[in-house]
């Protein structure tokens, strides 16, 4: 099982990065990366998500525990990569948002995060169910 430093390690090394070009990127050291990696310290929530968002992988990657889970995380092939906006990253971040004149409260933020992962699970089991035949 990686730890999550070494997942980092791993996706940085994928997008051909430095440990300071990540630094740089995400307002960290390159110190504080390399001690991420080495798992001398731990990478707070935000630091995970800007390292995420950065590389252009899922939170979830760093926390997968066997390569199968990790894969798992990969995108379906009817999401683009380049055009996708993580919206569940979003929808957990403290960015204000809102339709038209209203703001969203975190109870709202929370629902519409329930019905896009409904949709999401449909999309997949329907995207599954095409890719047996």
């Amino acid at each position: 099982m990686a730890s999550i430093g070494e997942r980092i390690k791993e996706f940085r090394k994928a997008a051909h990065f430095t440990q300071t070009d990540l630094g740089n990127r995400v307002w960290l050291t390159a110190q504080v990366i390399s001690n991420y990696e080495r798992g001398y310290s731990t990478p707070s929530a935000d630091d995970i998500a800007n390292i995420a968002a950065v590389l252009k992988v899922p939170i979830s990657s760093f926390y997968a525990t066997t390569n199968t889970e990790l894969h798992a995380n990969q995108l379906p092939d009817w999401i683009s990569a380049t055009n996708r906006i993580d919206l569940r990253q979003l929808l957990h971040s403290n960015i204000s948002m809102g339709y038209g004149q209203m703001d969203w409260s975190q109870t709202d933020k929370e629902r519409i995060r329930h019905v896009i992962e409904g949709v999401f699970w449909d999309r997949l089991e329907t995207s599954d169910d095409h890719s047996t035949d």
